[in-house]
């Protein structure tokens, strides 16, 4: 199936199956975590995933399969939010709330409410930016995994993280609860 496959061939198309199931695990995060609380969190993950398969015939050992899936999926992600935008996820975030009704309901609206501000500072970054701080300070990758996932130097990945960075606090400096968050999360 893979070019890369002929090392495994004598563990059978299980070795395959394991492979993505992995995958699908670490991908479903990922996205979570760049694309902020959907409703169409699943939609997202089965978009990327099929674009991973395909993607995986390409693969040619130059990274690792983790950086390889992690740059298929985010750059999948990216273009997905692109076509469908914002809005459905606000009235996702509403209903959300409403199902939830345990616990504190003020405390739990409050904080889906800085989650939904926050999240859509982060999607007015540049997907390359966004790519930066998502990877750095949600993923609490290094400099250098983060660097080879968007296939940038070191130093590029800086100064996204750093431009990332400073877009961020400017977009929430006046907020009560993320004002200073941005800035504590290098």
């Amino acid at each position: 199936m893979w070019p890369w496959r002929g090392e495994r061939e004598a563990r059978g198309p299980s070795a395959d199956d394991a492979l993505i199931r992995a995958l699908l695990a670490d991908a479903r995060r990922w996205i979570a975590r760049y694309a902020g609380p959907r409703g169409d969190l699943d939609d997202l993950v089965q978009e990327a995933m099929i674009e991973l398969v395909v993607a995986l015939e390409r693969f040619r050992g130059d990274s690792s399969v983790r950086t390889y899936a992690y740059r298929v999926v985010l750059r999948t992600t990216a273009r997905e939010l692109k076509r469908r935008r914002a809005t459905h996820a606000r009235l996702e975030l509403v209903a959300e709330v409403e199902r939830a009704g345990h616990g504190d309901p003020e405390r739990a609206l409050g904080d889906r409410q800085a989650m939904a501000r926050f999240y859509a500072a982060l999607g007015e970054l540049t997907d390359k930016r966004k790519n930066a701080f998502v990877l750095c300070a949600i993923e609490r990758l290094s400099h250098e995994e983060a660097a080879a996932i968007e296939e940038v130097s070191v130093e590029t990945l800086r100064a996204r993280l750093k431009h990332a960075r400073s877009d961020l606090e400017a977009r929430l400096k006046d907020d009560p609860l993320l004002g200073g968050y941005v800035g504590g999360a290098r």
